[in-house]
């Protein structure tokens, strides 16, 4: 799993599961299949599919959930 997985938090927000899947796929439109694991406090696991989707996203730059840090 690590190799596909991306551990995140989202800074003073802690959404739903169901939000934070709508985000992911208008924000980071992966190719392939996205699990989401959410943790506590506002961190999440996203699995993915795809290793392509997972290094696009690591390098592409900062994410913001509203106005919210990711």
């Amino acid at each position: 799993m690590k190799d596909h997985a991306i551990i995140g938090k989202i800074i003073g927000f802690w959404p739903t599961e169901r939000a934070l899947n709508g985000w992911i796929a208008a924000k980071w439109k992966p190719k392939g299949d996205v699990t989401l694991q959410l943790g506590p406090k506002g961190f999440f696991t996203a699995i993915f599919f795809c290793l392509e989707d997972k290094y696009r996203i690591l390098g592409g730059g900062l994410y913001f959930f509203n106005s919210a840090g990711l």
